[in-house]
């Protein structure tokens, strides 16, 4: 057994005697299954984002059929260049030869992410980026259960309130990555990593120095989604306590207010009629005759007892309670703004509106409005490069040196692709050859990424979702026993009409009367005397 170091751990792997297999090896629930189909072999990293691999097997056998769901791992010199589930497999048999075609679609554990809803509100004073996300995994979803394990998870950020009204811990950590600048993903040992991205540079940089490591870079720029001015269309906020006195006239019970009423079961509004607090209940939730007015979160009206008299014209009726008003923000970078109108001439603006209705609160929706703007933002130089070297993954902070394009600066890996090209002789051994193909993002507007990043972390605290509410509704299961005596007779005449029990009496036989003669046996439920 051979112990090897991988890019995502060390792992055991079983090779030809004490030498490492230089091929590709591919293990479905540990074992081989069938022969690797050189060149078929291709996967895809993208950052904060699902894993993926395709290939192929020949099954000589015709025995195996792969099922959703089974452990796959593939291995080339004792490294892991996948490691996840099958999500969809496909097997065929074609007329000539007897050899079953596999074909494997596969993706990474960050699916685990999408099967499990998390309903908490995070309020705890002092709280950090950790906390909330070691309860996600270990308390809140059975994440733990699947095996996912901490050990790459910062301590991070505060935050000082976060509410998660069953979202998928995917939008989660989205949310919270988007806000904090800090990056996530499982890795292929199942370890949770949450990370500064100011620390998670590259093992090594592309060309400089004399080092040609790859084949080709190309520069590329592009407007999609492009905005240096971001509209943020959210749900409704509160407003802070409003005091609203209403016409009376001496019939009317029912009133319009200005605003709908965020006051929920818990904060009723305050009504009073001349000075004298009305006694105020929760339509839908509350027993409407039991309270002089009614009212409802997110109406805009609120109603008299209609068993009450309407009050006289002339009284005072004034209502104190909390509105909701439509959540709309702005946000602007008017130095991109200006470099954008240095280059195309008139205004240089570009707006792009995107709505939210799970936004709340106000400071919240401009966090969003800046984390738009700050990925957005800017018209980046995208550069992909296509190397033989392996090592790299997304998230990474790359250094990259390209004389023949003035490029020296950092860059931001996006995606990696990574290509089987099949068999090749090297050092007089057969293996795989694989092409990894990078898609990175430069960041010199920032200074550099590190230096953005760092700018980000400086901020004290982040909220997410604010001010929603969650509801955790729980079903209880309980167990009832009913019991009764039956009184039997062969002939029902036995029994008469009397009997202890009113509501139950069953019979069986054939009675001598001749009003029951054809009744063979019969039930009845209800009043006496029995009615046929």
């Amino acid at each position: 057994m051979v112990y090897a170091s991988a890019a995502y751990g060390s792992i055991p792997y079983s090779g030809a005697g004490s030498q490492i297999d230089h091929s590709i090896c591919v293990l479905i629930d540990g074992v081989q299954r069938g022969d690797y189909v050189p060149g078929s072999f291709s996967a895809n990293e993208e950052l904060n984002g699902r894993n993926t691999c395709r290939l192929k097997l020949k099954d000589k056998t015709q025995s195996y059929f792969p099922q959703p769901g089974e452990e796959i791992l593939v291995l080339k010199s004792g490294q892991m260049l996948f490691r996840g589930t099958i999500d969809r497999p496909k097997v065929s048999a074609p007329i000539a030869g007897p050899v079953n075609d596999i074909d494997i679609n596969a993706v990474d554990f960050n699916q685990l992410c999408d099967r499990f809803p998390v309903a908490k509100s995070y309020e705890a004073e002092g709280q950090t980026l950790k906390d909330i996300v070691t309860d996600v995994v270990n308390v809140q979803t059975q994440l733990h259960l699947e095996g996912v394990t901490l050990g790459g998870v910062q301590d991070g950020p505060l935050i000082t309130k976060a509410v998660f009204n069953y979202f998928t811990v995917t939008r989660c950590f989205n949310d919270l990555s988007d806000l904090t600048g800090y990056y996530w993903y499982i890795d292929y040992n199942k370890v949770l990593h949450f990370l500064d991205r100011t620390h998670s540079r590259a093992p090594f940089s592309i060309g400089g120095s004399g080092k040609q490591n790859y084949r080709i870079a190309t520069i590329d720029t592009t407007r999609q989604r492009y905005r240096n001015v971001q509209i943020l269309r959210g749900g409704f906020q509160k407003t802070d306590p409003i005091v609203e006195t209403l016409p009376t006239d001496g019939e009317q019970k029912t009133w319009t207010l200005r605003y709908p009423l965020a006051n929920d079961a818990t904060d009723p509004p305050i009504i009073k009629v001349d000075g004298v607090e009305q006694s105020v209940g929760n339509r839908g939730a509350d027993d409407e005759d039991d309270y002089q007015f009614t009212y409802q979160h997110e109406e805009e009206e609120i109603s008299q007892n209609f068993d009450d008299d309407a009050i006289t014209a002339g009284q005072e009726l004034e209502i104190t309670y909390t509105g909701l008003i439509p959540l709309i923000v702005k946000a602007e970078d008017d130095e991109e703004i200006k470099d954008r109108a240095d280059i195309e001439g008139g205004t240089g603006i570009y707006t792009i509106v995107e709505e939210d209705d799970d936004i709340d609160d106000r400071q919240l929706a401009v966090d969003r409005a800046e984390a738009f703007l700050r990925r957005y933002g800017t018209i980046p130089q995208i550069i992909t490069i296509e190397s033989d070297v392996f090592g790299l993954k997304a998230g990474h902070i790359l250094s990259v040196t390209v004389p023949e394009y003035s490029i020296e600066k950092e860059f931001l890996i996006e995606k990696i692709t990574i290509k089987d090209l099949g068999i090749e002789m090297v050092n007089g051994k057969q293996t795989n050859r694989l092409r990894f193909r990078i898609t990175a993002v430069d960041g010199e507007r920032f200074g550099s990424w590190v230096e953005f990043f760092s700018k980000l972390f400086e901020k004290k605290g982040f909220s997410v979702h604010q001010n929603e509410l969650v509801t955790l509704l729980r079903k209880k299961r309980e167990q009832v026993t009913l019991t009764d005596t039956i009184e039997t007779s062969n002939d029902i005449n036995d029994l008469g009409l009397e009997v202890e029990d009113p509501y139950t009496s069953f019979r069986m036989g054939q009675s001598t009367d001749l009003e029951y003669k054809n009744r063979m046996g019969f039930a009845r439920m209800g009043e006496h005397p029995l009615q046929l």
